[in-house]
């Protein structure tokens, strides 16, 4: 006869199944480059949450968004980026070199070179009055369609200021520019009539008695 297990001993068979099923899956990633941008911007989001006390703040990575929300409303600053290695402070999507850069950046953040550090007064003013002075590095250049915002116009389909035609009232010039009048090539051809023409014209030599 087997024995006997008592309750206490015996194994719930669905516990196993719950805890892996409450086990967080790996985050999978493209590439080793786009493993360590997710892993570096995890880090500096969770010391950022815990330097403020808000467990869902959010870092910002341009002008604006550094500015207003680090600095002004987190009232901390990013201190020790990397200025002297021409590294540009921006979203690190955005900035060039590869895994090497954000391999430096990592072992900065990591040995402490690279942290937060409460902000001032003086620089949560300047914040306000101009944000470009409080990046902690040249702004990352962004490509062109990027650079102009969200909204790149807010004039379509609105009228648009026409300056005065001639305000100094000089006089017009006359006539109708027509523009170009000749084609942009001029190829080498003969026309079939003139090359008729030229080949019962009489020589010039014997006309000259040479």
């Amino acid at each position: 006869m087997p024995p006997v297990r008592s309750p206490a001993s015996q194994e719930d068979p669905t516990a196993s199944v719950a805890s892996e099923d409450d086990a967080p899956a790996a985050q999978a990633y493209s590439s080793p480059l786009a493993e360590l941008r997710g892993k570096l911007r995890a880090k500096i989001r969770e010391k950022y949450a815990e330097r403020t006390g808000r467990k869902n703040a959010r870092m910002g990575w341009s002008v604006t968004g550094y500015a207003c929300a680090v600095v002004i409303r987190g009232r901390l600053r990013i201190v020790g980026w990397p200025v002297w290695a021409d590294i540009p402070f921006g979203d690190f999507s955005r900035i060039p070199g590869g895994e090497p850069v954000m391999e430096f950046l990592t072992a900065l953040w990591d040995s402490g070179e690279l942290r937060f550090e409460p902000a001032d007064a003086a620089h949560i003013d300047l914040a306000r009055r101009n944000p470009h002075e409080v990046l902690p590095g040249r702004p990352v250049k962004l490509p062109a369609p990027n650079c102009w915002g969200r909204y790149p116009r807010n004039d379509l389909k609105l009228a648009r200021f026409r300056p005065k035609t001639n305000p100094l009232g000089l006089p017009l010039k006359k006539g109708r520019m027509v523009g170009a009048i000749t084609p942009k090539l001029i190829l080498d051809e003969v026309d079939e009539a003139d090359e008729v023409l030229s080949g019962e014209e009489p020589d010039a030599f014997e006309d000259a008695d040479v």
